[in-house]
């Protein structure tokens, strides 16, 4: 089976994200980047949302648990991140979430890291 992949670039979201003291305080700008393995062939053949992944719903989500999640550090963030995409969106099999925290560090251009998770790693990590 092959597999597409559904992207999404950049989702800006303001949020509490950082373990200093002025993070905790001042939402800052973080990216989201998302890219998700997908078996496409019956939503193109149907030609109906109901069979995709609604990217914008999707991207409410997230936008809508970042702003909530109060994080310190960017390794729960993505890692939870994934976990949300995996439950809510059946129909992905895989995913790999990118958060950049572009404002982090003035000598740097961004800062951030990647996580890549398959479902069967998520039924692992909910077995624990």
């Amino acid at each position: 089976m092959a597999l597409a992949q559904i992207f999404i670039e950049d989702l800006r979201v303001d949020a509490i994200l950082g373990v200093y003291d002025h993070e905790r305080v001042t939402p800052q700008r973080v990216l989201v980047n998302l890219v998700l393995w997908v078996d496409i062939r019956h939503a193109a053949v149907s030609d109906a949302l109901v069979d995709a992944v609604d990217y914008d719903k999707l991207t409410q989500q997230v936008t809508a648990w970042v702003q909530a999640s109060r994080c310190q550090l960017v390794e729960r963030l993505v890692s939870e991140l994934a976990d949300l995409v995996l439950r809510q969106h059946t129909a992905v099999s895989q995913v790999k979430v990118r958060v950049d925290k572009p404002d982090a560090l003035p000598q740097t251009r961004t800062v951030g890291i990647a996580l890549t998770r398959s479902r069967a790693e998520l039924t692992k990590t909910s077995e624990k």
